[in-house]
């Protein structure tokens, strides 16, 4: 059993999966942010760094590229973008947690439509996701973990 213990900078606590913690009382997720933070605030390095990773050569097939998307907006930006600016082959795949709703469900039909990128949704049987949520919970204390 791990200790409870709650870092000082980001609040996570030790019911978050992995985490360890410093002499400092930092989470070590911080300690690492911190030393990686000059290069992720460095937008243009970054944009730069995605261009040459979706040049670099690809595996034949289809498609350049795999998404996940829920139909919400973050998962259409990354569509957007990977469609429209950088021009990639795309497939889409959403996974039903068994808690999608119809809605969101027509949601990505819909984008899937618009962009005219190939889609599948990924939906384990009730009785498979109900053994991993309460196994989570067993675990960690929290459903999705």
């Amino acid at each position: 059993m791990r200790t409870k213990q709650t870092c000082t900078h980001c609040l996570n606590d030790h019911t978050v999966s992995s985490i360890s913690f410093l002499d400092d009382g930092r989470c070590a997720y911080c300690h690492e942010y911190e030393r990686l933070s000059p290069q992720l605030d460095n937008f243009e390095l970054l944009r730069e760094r995605f261009r040459q990773k979706l040049k670099s050569p690809k595996a034949k097939g289809s498609h350049d590229v795999l998404v996940g998307i829920s139909g919400g907006k973050d998962s259409t930006y990354v569509l957007h973008k990977l469609v429209q600016e950088y021009g990639q082959r795309v497939m889409t795949f959403t996974f039903d947690n068994g808690f999608m709703t119809d809605w969101s469900l027509q949601a990505v039909e819909e984008l899937v439509k618009r962009f005219g990128v190939e889609h599948s949704v990924l939906k384990p049987p009730a009785q498979k996701l109900a053994g991993i949520y309460r196994r989570s919970l067993q675990l960690t204390g929290a459903p999705c973990m």
